[in-house]
């Protein structure tokens, strides 16, 4: 079992190991949150697509072309 100062020095010395690193890892954290947002784009925009391609009546192409350009620009990011 750890004493309360163990933990703390352990704190310390991994704060201190992650120093020259931190500003890398934050952008590299903030970059892999886009690229999750940015993954689901496709799916989101297969759905929407369907949706204009089905409504009754003649389908409604720019809306159409609309929607498969952003899932193309989603997809080549």
């Amino acid at each position: 079992m750890k004493t309360v100062r163990a933990e703390t020095l352990e704190a310390v010395w991994l704060g201190e190991l992650l120093r020259p690193v931190r500003t890398r890892l934050g952008t590299a954290i903030g970059l892999q949150a886009v690229a999750a947002v940015v993954a689901v784009v496709p799916f989101a925009a297969v759905a929407e697509l369907a949706r204009v391609l089905l409504t009754d009546g003649p389908a409604d192409t720019a809306a159409a072309w609309t929607v498969a350009a952003v899932a193309a620009g989603a997809l080549a990011l």
